[in-house]
């Protein structure tokens, strides 16, 4: 099933809506992963235009705020409930120029261990995952003389993702990183 959604401008009521046809559609909801991401480049934080500042936190944070707490009545309905939030090499984004991006990814982690913990007695899993380098239009931005032939594609990550959705895996603490077990 494929829903377009503007993540800029999403409304609690489209969030709704969505998730309303995903279990009329589909019949439930199994898991969600978090990957989009608004990111334009690095910049001091006194360099960035405050609407460009809230894009970042609307796309970055806030949407997937508001999409995990408004589903998680349906996640608590299935068996395998899961939700998985996309996150970045933590030390990296802490550091200078990587301003609104870096500030809501770290908010993302912190969302994800008091979601996981909020969480905990009713099965659904939250997992913060760091694929680790991958081949991507974000890394692209900021690593413009790296080879990308270098970099591991995102499938590789993915398919890591993937089984843990499918039970396939376990991710045991919910600040998963990647790229410390290859």
């Amino acid at each position: 099933m494929l829903h377009s959604m503007d993540l800029a401008g999403v409304t609690p009521d489209e969030v709704d809506q969505l998730l309303e046809t995903v279990k009329r559609v589909r019949g439930g909801l199994d898991a969600i992963v978090h990957c989009a991401a608004h990111f334009k480049g690095l910049s001091p934080l006194e360099h960035i235009d405050p609407a460009e500042w809230l894009m970042h936190m609307q796309v970055n944070l806030n949407t997937p705020w508001l999409l995990s707490t408004r589903a998680l009545s349906l996640l608590r309905e299935s068996a395998a409930g899961k939700i998985v939030f996309l996150l970045e090499d933590m030390g990296k984004v802490a550091g200078a120029l990587w301003g609104a991006y870096g500030v809501g990814k770290h908010a993302l982690a912190t969302l994800a261990f008091q979601l996981a913990a909020e969480t905990r007695s009713s099965g659904i899993e939250v997992r913060a995952v760091n694929p680790g380098p991958v081949r991507s239009g974000i890394r692209a931005r900021v690593y413009h003389s790296e080879n990308p032939q270098q970099v591991a594609e995102p499938a590789n990550a993915a398919l890591r993702i993937m089984d843990f959705l499918d039970g396939r895996s376990r991710l045991r603490e919910v600040i998963v990183d990647l790229s410390l077990d290859g």
